[in-house]
């Protein structure tokens, strides 16, 4: 199971991890596994198969070491601890593998909660300014939790009132007893196998029977001791599973982590955030901020230059229009009198709109774009030898006059254009 759909169902992922984990503690969490078969197919990686004689001649030679003031036909009880630190060996690195996957699953969740309420600027703000430094909190305190819950089963003594541990202590002694039971009434009754019925053809003496089972003792002390203490470890140790598996479920990956993502961007945590990171988060970035500013200085350099453009427009236009040559009654003109000063600028417009004036009705015409170029080029060269001149406010009311009588004179020229068309 994959895919986001997945992934947002924090649950479900977290279900199904503690159940793989269990899966996997109980096939691989062992260091050793007792079987009869040569096959070892079905036994896990890294589990080393060992046979159940095998196994009793490496607790031997671990129990002449350790000698204390037991009896005879008896164990030192620290050898069932002995025994169980070496069994669960493989917890450590499986219980790690576990809250880290855990721990993963839970970040990818709040990045997809915080892909869902936000935009992927914001989102990413989210994620490297709160989640993830309380993510990594959390995983500091998963590793402390996990070590603690470790601690007992690698340093301390075997300790359990479970009764579990009773219950499969005597199931394996039952075991065993019935194997060798077994044994022993096959060879009574001469038969192979007890898995069917069987005629008896004669008559047998039963008390013999009895006697064989009951006078069945090992001769070995010893490896009577090493049985025993074969047993009570592997009933410890499925005791001891059971209770780890539970308690890396309920104390560490629910009470300090699944608990703990609620409380990682609530309002009152919002609330508590100083102005510099709230700003980091919800702000302007950088590259955005970077980019604005250069458009405002771009658009700026395009308002100046539209700002020119119309500027020298303007200036053509007016000039044109106070032209001796360019209209006959502005001789008469008491408005038109004094010539307006002009630039280099003014003169090309006043050209351009000369030669254009033979074909081309009185009225606004607009400058080439040539000639607009080289005006503009005149007015931006800071070493031209031609610069526009200041208008003062007196001759700007001349050319505002000069504007004003023009379109007098072109709705007379109309006025008499219709009459002879008539």
């Amino acid at each position: 199971m994959s895919g986001p759909g997945y992934q947002k169902r924090i649950r479900a992922v977290v279900q199904n991890l503690n159940l793989d984990f269990a899966d996997n503690i109980a096939r691989r969490g062992h260091c050793r596994e007792v079987t009869d078969s040569k096959d070892a197919s079905r036994i896990s990686k890294g589990v080393i198969p060992i046979t159940r004689d095998g196994f009793l001649d490496y607790i031997e030679r671990l129990m002449k070491r350790t000698k204390g003031r037991e009896l005879p036909e008896t164990f030192n009880p620290m050898i069932v601890s002995d025994l169980f630190l070496e069994q669960s060996t493989p917890w450590e690195a499986i219980a790690r593998s576990q809250v880290e996957q855990v721990w993963k699953a839970a970040k990818e969740f709040l990045g997809h909660a915080a892909a869902y309420v936000a935009d992927a600027t914001t989102s990413k703000a989210l994620i490297q300014k709160i989640f993830e430094p309380a993510l990594n909190h959390l995983m500091e305190i998963l590793n402390e939790k996990t070590t603690e819950l470790l601690t007992p089963h690698q340093r301390s003594h075997p300790i359990t009132y479970n009764h579990y541990f009773t219950e499969t202590l005597q199931k394996l002694r039952n075991e065993r007893n019935q194997k060798e039971y077994s044994k022993i009434i096959k060879q009574f009754f001469g038969v192979s196998s007890l898995e069917k019925s069987h005629y008896c053809g004669r008559s047998h003496d039963l008390c013999q029977l009895v006697t064989a089972l009951v006078q069945r003792t090992e001769p070995d002390m010893n490896r009577f001791a090493c049985s025993e203490a074969l047993d009570c470890m592997e009933a410890y140790y499925k005791a001891a599973l059971k209770r780890f598996i539970d308690d890396m479920a309920i104390e560490v990956i629910e009470a300090k982590l699944i608990s703990q993502i609620g409380g990682i961007f609530t309002p009152v945590a919002v609330s508590a955030m100083s102005a510099d990171l709230v700003t980091s988060m919800a702000g302007e970035s950088e590259e955005n901020r970077a980019q604005r500013e250069q458009l405002i200085k771009q658009l700026e350099v395009l308002r100046k230059g539209s700002d020119t453009c119309k500027h020298f427009v303007g200036i053509g236009l007016l000039d044109a229009d106070d032209a001796p040559h360019s209209d006959p009654e502005s001789n008469n003109d008491p408005a038109s009198d004094g010539p307006v000063d002009s630039d280099e600028a003014s003169r090309i417009l006043l050209d351009e709109d000369v030669r254009s004036s033979a074909d081309e009705p009185v009225g606004l015409r607009r400058p080439s774009n040539e000639t607009l170029k080289h005006a503009i080029e005149v007015e931006i060269a800071p070493s031209a030898p031609y610069a526009v001149p200041e208008v003062s406010g007196i001759e700007l009311d001349q050319l505002r006059l000069a504007s004003s009588k023009k379109s007098r004179r072109k709705s007379r020229i109309s006025a008499l254009s219709v009459s002879e068309e008539d």
